[in-house]
């Protein structure tokens, strides 16, 4: 985390020499650069203000270090699965003394996935604790995702009828989007009455990004089993490839890649306050990352005695 602090002030002081390396002196012109193209003769709506050149400049640099890092990405899995079997264990079994979420995102990148995966006691700290008391919670779980799935149906409607209005910054979700929650929030519904814990990581207090079980564990459910509680857990992301993904919906401003609006609106301009893991300028860096590269998934096992 100190090293991404490290660039993120370095952009921030002068980014001349990353723009001779990476853009042949260029990026003060502004649309030299994706993000600086795709601002020139734009007109925001009243009342929404633009970010700044020197913000549009340092989101270039943070664009093309993220862009290069996903880049690489396919060149990395091939080169460690064409190794040998125990030079593959022995680089799986390496990145079990990274902490749990570099560890885990370290296996996403690499296609290694759950080979010799260790998940250490300190990833599900307290969290048996919190699953005993679950069942004097289960009727009003059920009460939230039958509320959730209620707004849901209402919304696809509104959809379909042509009433619902867009959301704040001009998004629109799609008929498609809210069929996919509808379809989550039934099977939410299904697995809680057949006794399956639903727990959300993101709830935690752990603050930093690299431990933090928001950004490891996330939102998963747990089985109980005889000697405890166990969870078949998928490690992914929704976003995954979401650059060469359809647009979600219609929005205001420049047309930028999913990747550039968080690295502007959220990684830059939004973090001027402390927040949670879950919202850390690193975790956005690792976001803007996973966009750029082909989605991917691995599954693991979570054992709670």
């Amino acid at each position: 985390m100190e090293l991404f602090q490290q660039f993120l002030n370095r952009a921030k002081r002068g980014y001349g020499q990353i723009d001779k390396n990476v853009f042949g002196g260029l990026l003060p012109g502004g649309a030299a650069t994706p993000i600086g193209a795709a601002f020139q003769g734009v007109t925001f709506p009243k009342g929404i203000k633009p970010p700044s050149p020197t913000t549009r400049r340092i989101a270039s640099v943070i664009d093309a270090a993220t862009g290069a890092i996903a880049g690489a990405q396919p060149f990395v899995e091939k080169t460690i699965k064409a190794a040998p079997e125990p030079i593959q264990g022995a680089i799986a079994s390496g990145l079990n003394a990274l902490p749990f979420s570099v560890n885990l995102f370290s296996r996403y990148y690499t296609g290694l996935g759950n080979k010799n995966l260790e998940v250490p006691e300190s990833a599900t700290a307290g969290i048996k604790e919190i699953l005993d008391k679950a069942p004097q919670f289960k009727d009003q779980v059920t009460k939230e995702r039958q509320s959730m799935l209620d707004s849901a149906t209402q919304m696809l409607a509104d959809i379909k009828t042509g009433k619902l209005k867009p959301l704040p910054g001009g998004f629109t979700p799609s008929a498609q989007m809210i069929n996919d929650d509808i379809a989550e929030f039934k099977s939410d519904l299904k697995r809680i009455k057949e006794g399956d814990i639903p727990f959300d990581a993101y709830r935690t207090t752990d603050v930093n990004p690299l431990t933090s079980p928001a950004t490891s564990l996330g939102k998963l459910w747990f089985e109980p089993a005889k000697d405890g509680y166990v969870s078949k857990e998928k490690y992914d992301f929704v976003y995954g490839g979401i650059d060469k993904k359809t647009p979600m919906g219609p929005r205001m401003g420049p047309q930028l890649t999913p990747t550039q609006d968080l690295i502007i609106n959220q990684m830059l301009q939004m973090q001027n306050k402390p927040r949670g893991a879950n919202f850390n300028q690193l975790t956005d860096f690792g976001r803007a990352i996973v966009g750029k590269m082909p989605s991917k998934s691995f599954e693991y096992l979570i054992n709670i005695p």
